[in-house]
């Protein structure tokens, strides 16, 4: 157990002579040097700052700061390191998938329209069956009931016409195909 213990120590002292403080450092339960920290922070703020541009930023106070302002935001960073041309993830996604973004509206839309059509065909067909009723109800719409009640069984037999013919085309390609 003291060999391990050394070889720790010893492994412990090395990652401290190695890596430069520019960050506070907790060996114990107590936080260390929290202005050195501090000036770290400070000095990674104006590298930020002249990367940036112009405008300068705020000067920290004297008063020791949270631990979270002593290091800069990770999303500055980034935008920093990030080439103007280089392109970004969700970009190649909205590049590689362009109608995904809008997938959401376009399905919303879909469905509100599909609704509509279907309320409109159950308002029509509860129109047709109920249309002696109705007519006894308000006899002021009895003649455009009867108008109505008229081209749709009009169409119903168009339909049943045309549909009789295809079939009898079909079966007469089918009985060619056989014989």
């Amino acid at each position: 157990m003291a060999v391990l213990r050394e070889e720790a120590e010893r492994e412990a002292a090395v990652r401290r002579s190695e890596t430069p403080r520019a960050f506070e450092s907790q060996t114990e339960l107590g936080l260390e040097e929290t202005a050195g920290a501090a000036s770290a922070a400070k000095a990674a703020r104006d590298r930020l700052a002249r990367l940036r541009g112009p405008e300068p930023a705020p000067e920290p106070t004297d008063k020791p700061t949270a631990r979270r302002d002593l290091l800069p935001d990770i999303e500055e960073i980034n935008s920093t390191l990030r080439a103007s041309t280089e392109q970004r993830s969700g970009d190649d996604y909205a590049r590689a998938h362009p109608a995904s973004a809008d997938e959401s509206a376009s399905n919303t839309g879909f469905r509100s329209g599909f609704s509509l059509v279907m309320l409109i065909a159950v308002v029509l067909i509860a129109t047709y069956l109920a249309a002696p009723r109705i007519a006894e109800q308000l006899p002021a719409t009895k003649d455009a009931l009867e108008g109505y009640v008229a081209a749709v069984d009009a169409a119903r037999v168009w339909l049943d016409a045309a549909m009789g013919k295809a079939i009898t085309a079909l079966q007469g390609l089918a009985g060619g195909d056989n014989g």
